[in-house]
């Protein structure tokens, strides 16, 4: 969203990382 980029892991935690 927003143009930032969201990572999934396996567990299912989102993390959204801004470069």
């Amino acid at each position: 969203n927003s143009g930032a980029n969201k990572l999934i892991f396996g567990k299912g935690t989102r993390v959204t990382i801004r470069p």
